[in-house]
């Protein structure tokens, strides 16, 4: 066996510069096309080449095969079975089962391009990208070894663990292990029914987090949400969703916000949110806020909080509604109503059997308004520190009881006729309501006091106790769909 280090006539040109033999076992073949076989290594610049044969041509052209493997500078290593140079365009050409590693990046592909002017590796027949975070496939694929980015085009299939992503096209920053997809791209999770859509998106594959923009979708077996943008991390089950947003759980929640989030069974919205729970054969829920909350069996709804569940309308600045329990709190300027009373408090527990009301505790000064004559705005009143009430099983408010500072404004009628209003007071209350929610009965404690005004006085300007007003029906918190659920 010879060595042979020498220089290929001192004119033989690789591109630009010329190639140094550093060693060949036996070197033959004609000035024109020099033939070098066994352990060869060839160097030009910063790009080293080693193989088992070689073919060199007076022009700059070259061929070499068998274990080719390309050292450039310090960036990375192509090892493939043969490669073609051209030097004209100064392009390496590898094929038959390339791979090239660009620590930590390695591509592998049945042909594989190094234009070394743009230092870019690129396949157009089919390859794959893989690095700590996964496997991207493509039938284009194009590297940049200075930027350390590439770009997949033709149909890209991204890996990350058990998720699965597909899109057109793909931008990939090896470094930050960040994926851009210009187009619209669809995910998945091969274990399990989490599945994604967005027609742009950002994808952090190294922490798992995706950002989608220009409406998106996100479902699983369980939920349902679509928006303008959003935000998903598949490991922590978690995610935000923005502008217009629409989430669904089962057969059973329907959910509308500006904003939305999630973290695995819990769910907020924020800004215009409202929320419908329903379940078979029951009375569905309705509930609208500025902010929206369900974990659990809890729905909670905070700014100007609003509920609706037939026969009963409420209002409040916070609200809960033990879905299990079948109980209800409202707190902080409380409304409450149904088709022929209002109630008005400062906290309020509702007690619902069959999912319609029981009973109910209120506090903080609470105030009772049923109709008497609407025409008129006569309407029966009682005020008092706190007090109880009682539905019958049609869900018709049948009885209540009032405690401390008692007041009660009542109308008196014999047959067609307006007698006048009596306005009482009193330490306890108890009022049975007749089928229209009507005072029938009163009973104090004590002998009350007060005052009576004939009907003539009142047909103009009617009694009204302190703070209460009878809302009208065009303020109160309405049922968005139809004008009544079945």
């Amino acid at each position: 066996m010879r060595k042979v280090s020498w220089w290929l006539g001192g004119m033989l040109l690789w591109a630009q510069a010329p190639v140094l033999i550093e060693n060949a076992d036996e070197l033959g073949g004609t000035p024109e096309r020099r033939l070098l076989q066994g352990h060869v290594r060839l160097r030009q610049d910063s790009l080293v080449l080693t193989c088992d044969w070689a073919a060199l041509t007076a022009d700059g052209a070259f061929q070499a095969e068998g274990h080719t493997q390309t050292q450039v500078g310090n960036q990375g290593t192509v090892w493939a079975p043969r490669l073609f140079y051209d030097p004209g365009r100064r392009q390496l050409v590898y094929e038959g089962g390339v791979r090239a590693f660009f620590p930590p990046t390695t591509l592998t592909a049945p042909r594989l391009v190094y234009d070394r002017d743009r230092a870019l590796l690129y396949y157009e027949g089919g390859g794959e990208l893989q690095d700590t975070t996964g496997v991207i496939r493509s039938p284009r694929g194009y590297y940049y070894t200075v930027e350390e980015k590439a770009t997949f085009g033709g149909g890209v299939w991204l890996e990350r663990a058990n998720y699965r992503v597909y899109s057109d096209s793909v931008a990939y920053d090896t470094r930050t292990y960040t994926a851009y997809f210009p187009g619209p791209i669809w995910g998945a999770d091969a274990t399990s029914s989490d599945s994604l859509y967005g027609r742009r998106a950002t994808w952090n594959r190294l922490s798992g987090e995706v950002f989608l923009a220009d409406s998106c979708r996100f479902w699983d077996s369980v939920r349902a949400v679509q928006a303008e943008a959003g935000y998903y991390h598949a490991e922590r089950d978690s995610g935000w969703a923005f502008c217009r947003v629409y989430y669904q759980q089962g057969g059973a929640v329907w959910a509308w916000a500006d904003s939305a989030s999630w973290v695995r069974d819990s769910l907020a919205l924020r800004t215009n949110a409202a929320l419908l729970w329903r379940q078979p054969e029951e009375i569905p829920v309705y509930l609208q806020a500025e902010r929206l909350s369900a974990r659990g069996t809890r729905l909670m709804a905070w700014d100007q909080a609003e509920w609706v569940q037939w026969p009963l309308r409420g209002r409040a600045d916070t609200l809960v509604y033990d879905t299990l329990r079948r109980t209800v709190w409202l707190w902080g300027r409380v409304w409450l109503a149904d088709t022929g009373m209002q109630m008005w408090a400062g906290a309020v527990q509702v007690r619902l059997r069959a999912n319609r009301p029981d009973s109910a505790w209120a506090g903080g000064s609470v105030g009772l308004l049923s109709k008497a004559d609407t025409f008129l705005w006569f309407f029966h009143q009682v005020r008092g520190d706190s007090a109880v009430a009682r539905w019958d099983t049609l869900g018709r408010l049948a009885s209540m009881r009032f405690w401390g500072k008692v007041e009660a404004v009542y109308y008196q009628r014999e047959e067609a006729r307006w007698q006048g209003g009596h306005y009482l007071q009193a330490a306890e209350l108890q009022a049975e309501l007749d089928s229209l929610q009507r005072p029938a009965y009163l009973r104090f404690t004590q002998r009350p006091t007060g005052t009576f005004w004939p009907a003539t006085q009142l047909v103009k300007s009617p009694l009204w106790l302190r703070g209460l007003r009878w809302l009208p029906e065009r303020e109160r918190p309405q049922w968005p769909f139809h004008a009544r659920p079945e």
